[in-house]
């Protein structure tokens, strides 16, 4: 009895098994990043982290060394002072 001949497989399951030689180095780190979803996590947290101290400055102004001692213990969720102390001032 003959065998009957297999399927050809996906062509993105094909792609998904290229040798590491043929691929980018970015591309191999990308693809193992994203298979350790720590990992990804991780670097999430710190783009994020480093787009606020990067961004930061410009969003506070002068408020970030401006003493404000009558706001110092605003409630949260007042919108009184602007956004800033949207979460409280203490």
């Amino acid at each position: 009895m003959a065998a009957s001949p297999k399927p050809a497989p996906h062509p993105a399951a094909v792609a998904a098994f290229v040798p590491a030689e043929e691929r980018s180095r970015a591309a191999v780190l990308l693809s193992m990043l994203w298979r350790d979803k720590f990992a990804t996590c991780a670097v999430i947290f710190l783009t994020l982290a480093l787009l606020c101290a990067l961004l930061g400055p410009a969003l506070l102004g002068e408020a970030a060394i401006k003493q404000n001692l009558r706001g110092r213990n605003l409630a949260p969720f007042s919108l009184d002072q602007g956004w800033l102390f949207f979460l409280g001032a203490d």
